[in-house]
C-alpha cells in the first residue's frame, strides 16, 4: 500500500472525502488570512480552524507512521503551525478552545472579527 492510499484509508475512516494535501492547503489558506488580519466573523473562524483538528487525526494515525512521506507531511504541518503561532497573541485565548489551535487568538483582526475581539475584551 502506498502512502497516498494509506492516507485515503485514514481519511475515509474519519468520514473525510478529501485528501490530506487539501486539508493542509485549507489550513495554509486560513493561516494566511490570519496573517493578513482575519476579517470574517467568529463562527467562520471557529469553522475554519477546525481543519487543524482533522490534520491532527491524520498526523497521529498509527498506520501512517511508518512512511517516510508522513514525516514530510508532519514537517509541512509544523511549518504552517509555526506561521500561525507567530501571528497569534502570546497570552490571549478564546474560551471555547480545547486545543492550542482552537484557543489561539490572531494578533490582528479586521471587519466582523474585530467585533469578536471587543466582546472578549481583546484590545
Amino acid at each position: 500500500m502506498t502512502y497516498t492510499e494509506a492516507q485515503q484509508d485514514v481519511l475515509s475512516s474519519l468520514g473525510e472525502g478529501c485528501s490530506a494535501a487539501s486539508l493542509l492547503d485549507a489550513w495554509s489558506a486560513f493561516v494566511l488570512e490570519v496573517e493578513e488580519g482575519y476579517a470574517w466573523d467568529e463562527s467562520e473562524y471557529r469553522n475554519e480552524v477546525r481543519v487543524r483538528g482533522q490534520i491532527e487525526l491524520v498526523m497521529e494515525a498509527e498506520s501512517l507512521q511508518k512512511f517516510v512521506e508522513h514525516r514530510e507531511f508532519r514537517e509541512n504541518v509544523q511549518r504552517v503551525d509555526s506561521q500561525f503561532l507567530s501571528n497569534s497573541h502570546p497570552t490571549w485565548r478564546f474560551p471555547w478552545g480545547g486545543t492550542w489551535w482552537e484557543s489561539a487568538v490572531a494578533v490582528s483582526s479586521r471587519g466582523d472579527f474585530a467585533e469578536c475581539y471587543r466582546r472578549f475584551g481583546f484590545t
